[in-house]
């Protein structure tokens, strides 16, 4: 027996690329936060730590997100390089921010 073509849908694409860009666009909001807070020599750009604590906790879910509405969004014969791709940048990075989140 032959494998079964998967066909790609672009509808697919589109109802998954849109919530994938848009957590992958939060996702580097949560970095440019958590590194501003950590990187500024001022004690008032973030006093009790907020912006570090709450970037950091949300990057992890918004890695997730990117990483699977991203790799729908290709067509099947290149998702498995999508998704090799993705998931150690977003993942790897989530896991560096909470380096830099418990780092003094």
């Amino acid at each position: 027996m032959s494998k079964p073509v998967e066909r790609w849908n672009p509808w697919l694409a589109l109802v998954a690329g849109i919530p994938g860009v848009a957590a992958a666009a939060f996702w580097l909001l949560c970095v440019d936060v958590v590194l501003r807070s950590r990187l500024s020599d001022d004690p008032a750009s973030d006093p009790h730590g907020y912006a570090l604590m709450f970037g950091t906790v949300l990057s992890v879910p918004a890695a997730i997100l990117a990483v699977a509405g991203l790799t729908f969004a290709v067509p099947p014969r290149v998702r498995v390089l999508v998704l090799s791709i993705a998931a150690p940048v977003f993942l790897g990075g989530s896991v560096l921010l909470f380096a830099v989140l418990f780092s003094s």
